[in-house]
Order: structure tokens, then C-alpha cells, then sequence
């Protein structure tokens, strides 16, 4: 090996070396972080998780690590994270899991579960008027985890409707799901005891329903009491108005 050799080898070394100081260096720290889709993590709560809160180096920004611990709060769906080394962005999408109603556990409390029938958190109280489910029998429940019960049939429709109901934009109308009876399921809008039949046509009786009670609220006012039999998506309702 003679002297060139040494000399070239030494030179490349100090380019390699000063790249990865500059390429390090705060020059190349995000300057700016979009996040989207939040909802019940606030935007700093999300920042914080991803450890984008702080001055950090684009190139040395783990984004899978980020993702993980973004994912461990149980809201959150699935995250997304982009980089852009030009501009020195992070735009971070967060899809969250759908709060679609409650479910009696024990004496005051309830689990607050969504549409595939995961339990999101266990709480005495209700953070927004949703949909309180009735009829499923199980004993213990894991937060993040679908609830396990010992009549899976009253499970299933629970979740296809409370996934029809969200479909239909009724979670405000809908006060309790009964699913103790899987042939005679139960809905409580308002003051309206809503038969809603077996989980057959679910769709077409959502549907169906959602147009029949906005037609009784007009009729006989938003307080209206009654028995509705919503049973049979092919034959008109029949309602027994109560006073």
C-alpha cells in the first residue's frame, strides 16, 4: 500500500464522517409537524407519543417507534406516518376507534365499547349519549380487547348494529339495545319501544326504522310514547301510540 492510497482512504473517511455531522446536525430538524384525524387524543398528546414535541433530526426520527407508542393508547385505530426530508415535514394520520355505545357490566358501571365490540375503557358514567346494550352475558372483559361472552350470537348483533346505527347516523336516537332475545330484539328511541325482530334485513330495517321515526316525531311530537313493531322489512310498521 503506498501513500496515495492512505492519503485518498483518509480523505474519504473525512467526507464520510463530515456528511454524517452535517446530515445530524440541526439543519436538518423538522420544522414543522401536520397531525390529522385526532379526536380523543388531543394533538399534543399524539406529538408527545412520537417524541415530536422536542427538536428532532429528520434522518434520526424513528417513525416506526413513533407509531408504536401512538398505538398504544387503546382509541387509536392505526397511524400513518410520513416524512419529507425536501421541506424537513411529519405528517402524522391517526384513525380512531368509533365509540358505539355502552355496555352493562356490573352495578354502575359500563364498558365503553366500539363498532367491532372492543372495550375501550370501563367507566360509572356516560361521556356522550350513546346507545346503553343489554342481553350479552359474560363475567370479565380486558380493555383493548373484544369483549368474550357466553352468547356470541347476542355479540354478533351487536356489533352489526351498532355499526348500522353509526351507518345511519341514529346514535343519538338510539337510548338502550336489548339483545337478551336474539329472534325478539329491542331498541328504546325516545319513548318508543322499537321490536326490531331477528338480525335478518338488518340494513333494510334500519333504514326502514330511521324514516318511521322521524314520521311519528313529525306527527305526534318529539316526546311521542309507543310500541313500534319494525320487525318485517317488507310489511308497513304497525304503532300503538301510548299516552
Amino acid at each position: 500500500m503506498n501513500k496515495n492510497f492512505f492519503v485518498g482512504l483518509i480523505i474519504v473517511l473525512v467526507l464520510i464522517f463530515g456528511a454524517l455531522a452535517f446530515v445530524s446536525s440541526s439543519f436538518f430538524d423538522v420544522t414543522a409537524v401536520t397531525v390529522s384525524g385526532e379526536a380523543k387524543l388531543g394533538e399534543s398528546e399524539i406529538l408527545r407519543a412520537a417524541g415530536l414535541d422536542k427538536p428532532v433530526n429528520i434522518f434520526a426520527f424513528n417513525s416506526s417507534k413513533a407509531k408504536a407508542e401512538i398505538l398504544k393508547d387503546v382509541y387509536v385505530d392505526s397511524v400513518q406516518i410520513n416524512r419529507n426530508f425536501v421541506n424537513r415535514t411529519v405528517d402524522v394520520k391517526i384513525k380512531e376507534r368509533i365509540l358505539s355505545g355502552y355496555v352493562e357490566y356490573q352495578t354502575g358501571t359500563y364498558l365503553y365499547v366500539d363498532d367491532t365490540g372492543r372495550v375501550l375503557e370501563a367507566q360509572s358514567s356516560f361521556a356522550q349519549k350513546l346507545p346503553v346494550i343489554t342481553g350479552l352475558k359474560f363475567t370479565s372483559y380486558k380493555v383493548g380487547e373484544r369483549l368474550v361472552t357466553d352468547n356470541p350470537d347476542a355479540f354478533g348483533i351487536m356489533v352489526t348494529l351498532a355499526q348500522l346505527i353509526n351507518k345511519y347516523q341514529m346514535a343519538q336516537d338510539v337510548v338502550k339495545v336489548d339483545v337478551s332475545d336474539t329472534s325478539d330484539i329491542h331498541l328504546q328511541m325516545g319513548g318508543i319501544d322499537v321490536s326490531f325482530g331477528g338480525i335478518d334485513s338488518a340494513d333494510q330495517k334500519m333504514n326502514k326504522l330511521q324514516a318511521t321515526i322521524a314520521a311519528l316525531q313529525e306527527q305526534f311530537g318529539a316526546d311521542v310514547k309507543g310500541l313500534l313493531d319494525a320487525s318485517n322489512a317488507d310489511k308497513p310498521s304497525g304503532f300503538k301510540l301510548l299516552s
